[in-house]
């Protein structure tokens, strides 16, 4: 899951490091070209204000249908409709990551 370069970009961002960068959207950040492909759909990581997670997504869809790597800052558990979705599949994969899928 390229989880040690996961955890460089999630460190950037708690730092303020790397922010928001997309003009449309203050949730999304279009990551560096090195990192670009840790993330599907356009190597954009999405940012959830309220929890402080952060998305990579390893499936990109329309609308609400989306699936990805969550980096959660203190182990909690993403909820149902985090990231404005509605996760049919929310699996812990180690401390601090889970595997989220919205369809």
């Amino acid at each position: 899951m390229n989880k040690a370069e996961r955890e460089e970009v999630a460190e950037m961002v708690e730092k303020g490091t790397l922010k928001s960068n997309v003009s449309h959207n203050s949730s999304l950040i279009l990551l560096p070209e090195k990192y670009k492909q840790l993330s599907s759909g356009g190597g954009e990581i999405v940012i959830d204000k309220n929890s402080n997670f952060i998305l990579f997504f390893t499936y990109r869809g329309m609308l609400d249908n989306f699936s990805g790597f969550v980096y959660s800052p203190n182990d909690k558990k993403p909820n149902k409709h985090d990231f404005d979705g509605d996760f049919q599949q929310v699996e812990k994969l180690d401390k601090n990551w889970y595997f989220v899928g919205s369809y």
